[in-house]
């Protein structure tokens, strides 16, 4: 999985290697908090741009993609 930009701002666009066609998205605080989740329709190495929320603190947190037998998790840091 890849995250760009990343350090990021409000929108990042993620890729996944999968050949799942959806999946979720989540976004967790370095804590363990969960801070969003999307439901996202892919293609193989499909690009998926998400609006990250407008309340979120600078800092680091981790962003999980979540398919039926994809699983991974990448760190994003919001200035």
């Amino acid at each position: 999985m890849e995250i760009s930009p990343n350090p990021a701002h409000d929108i990042i666009t993620i890729s996944v290697l999968t050949s799942e066609t959806k999946g979720n998205v989540e976004m967790y605080s370095v804590e363990g908090k969960l801070i969003s989740s999307w439901q996202v329709d892919m293609n193989y190495g499909n690009l998926v741009t998400l609006t990250l929320p407008a309340d979120c603190p600078k800092g680091y947190y981790l962003i999980r993609f979540i398919g039926e037998t994809t699983n991974r998790t990448e760190k994003l840091l919001i200035e």
